[in-house]
C-alpha cells in the first residue's frame, strides 16, 4: 500500500460510525449531483420550431423529425413542435 492509502486508512479508522456514515452519504450525494448536472447539461435546448399547427400537420412533421432522429417535443395540445433543430426561414 502506498503512503497516501495508509494515511486515508488511518483517518478512516479514527472516525466514529456516525462520521463514517456522514462522510459516505456526502460522497454519494456529491456523486449523484455531479451525475444530475452531467445529464442535464447534455439534454438539448429545445425552442419553437413550428406553432399553430393542426394535428395532421404536426403528425407529418413529427414523423419526419423522428425518421431523421432529430430530438423534438410536441406541446400546446399538439399544435406546437419544439426542437433543437432550426428551420430555414
Amino acid at each position: 500500500m502506498g503512503p497516501l492509502f495508509k494515511s486515508i486508512a488511518e483517518i478512516w479508522k479514527s472516525l466514529t460510525t456516525g462520521q463514517r456514515v456522514t462522510l459516505a452519504g456526502t460522497g454519494m450525494l456529491t456523486a449523484a449531483l455531479v451525475g444530475l448536472v452531467v445529464w442535464w447539461s447534455q439534454k438539448p435546448s429545445l425552442s419553437l420550431l413550428y406553432g399553430g399547427l393542426d394535428t395532421s400537420e404536426a403528425a407529418k412533421i413529427s414523423d419526419e423529425l423522428r425518421d431523421q432522429k432529430i430530438p423534438f417535443e410536441i406541446g400546446n395540445g399538439g399544435k406546437a413542435i419544439r426542437s433543437a433543430f432550426r428551420a430555414a426561414v
